[in-house]
């Protein structure tokens, strides 16, 4: 827990020494033209330091850009309202969106992190075709040219379902159906041009479903992704059966992460403590809308949570959260509501 929240706080560090040095380096240098300047007219000096202040903006923007331009992969938690939409990016602009959440709200969301030119999206996975998931997933389908889509399963009896795989039909758009076999990589950049990798294991379903009447939330693709030491589990609205089942095949350390996305926007039904103290996480995040009349996340899970000191990021409160990972394996959390961050 320790050298994790070291991590994160390297970066705040070296923001504040940024800072601190701007700083400081503009106050010489205004001390350094009032002295120097002592003989001219009073407005000539102010004129000076007022011109010298102006540069503060420029320079912070550049040195802070060239701090970012050191992220590897960004792994956001988009705020979609009461659904679910996970986006991972790397610096080469690859991009894996997991599912969609409810509706078009994921185009907005999408806009405002992607930069405006780029209009793929390399991977998508649907966790499962409940319509707080894979709804919006028709908007961006419309929006974004998608090389593929990975898929626990679709319903045919379902609208949804069905108007899903018919634009994934129309626009020659692989459908893969997914399971614990279907693991890949998203590359980024590097120092050096050294490639970056970010490791995305499938852990369920097990075997390939496909179509189904009775696809439910146990069904759902959970997947665990590793960069440099920093690790996140991906649940979609996986249930306690199924974190069982977890728990009895993955004995190695496979379930150990650092970021939890709780199954189930924080259900009572999910987050079981065995789930919770066999992943270990150090921090826990979960996508909900504001006020829902589900009542997510379930107190129940928010006491389990909280007892065990875990940070609790939730985007009813925090809006979209994004958690960016650096080349020097750090990492640093930034919330669009930032007084609502933990």
């Amino acid at each position: 827990m320790n050298n994790f929240i070291n991590s994160l706080k390297k970066k705040t560090i070296t923001a504040v020494i940024i800072g601190a040095t701007l700083t400081i380096v503009i106050i010489i240098l205004l001390v350094w033209i009032f002295f120097v300047s002592q003989n001219e007219p009073p407005q000539t000096r102010l004129n000076k330091m007022s011109q010298l202040t102006l540069l503060w903006a420029p320079l912070s923007k550049a040195i802070n850009n060239a701090v970012d331009e050191q992220i590897a992969f960004s792994f956001s938690v988009l705020n979609v309202g009461q659904g679910d939409s996970l986006l991972i990016e790397s610096n080469t602009g690859e991009t894996l969106l997991i599912d969609g959440g409810p509706d078009s709200t994921v185009i907005q969301e999408l806009k405002d992190v992607l930069p405006r030119n780029d209009k793929t999206i390399e991977t998508i996975i649907l966790t499962h075709p409940d319509s707080d998931h894979i709804a919006g997933l028709l908007s961006v389908i419309d929006y974004y040219s998608i090389n593929r889509v990975m898929v626990s399963g679709l319903k045919p009896i379902e609208a949804l379902s069905r108007m899903f795989a018919k634009k994934l039909e129309d626009s020659h758009i692989p459908l893969i159906p997914v399971d614990m076999t279907d693991d890949f990589t998203i590359s980024a950049h590097g120092t050096n041009d050294e490639a970056e990798t970010m490791n995305v294991n499938i852990l369920y379903p097990f075997t390939p479903i496909v179509f189904s009447h009775e696809l439910a939330n146990n069904d759902s693709v959970v997947a665990r992704l590793d960069y440099r030491g920093h690790s996140i589990l991906t649940t979609g609205d996986m249930e306690e059966p199924i974190e069982d089942e977890l728990i009895d095949r993955y004995k190695h350390g496979e379930l150990n992460v650092d970021i939890l996305k709780l199954g189930h926007h924080g259900s009572k039904t999910s987050s079981s403590a065995e789930f919770i103290k066999a992943t270990t996480p150090k921090i826990a995040v979960a996508s909900m809308g504001k006020d829902n009349s589900f009542h997510h996340p379930s107190p129940s899970v928010v006491t389990r949570i909280k007892e065990l000191g875990i940070p609790f990021y939730k985007t009813a409160e925090s809006g979209r959260i994004t958690f960016d990972f650096f080349i020097d394996g750090t990492m640093k959390i930034i919330c669009a509501s930032p007084k609502s961050c933990p």
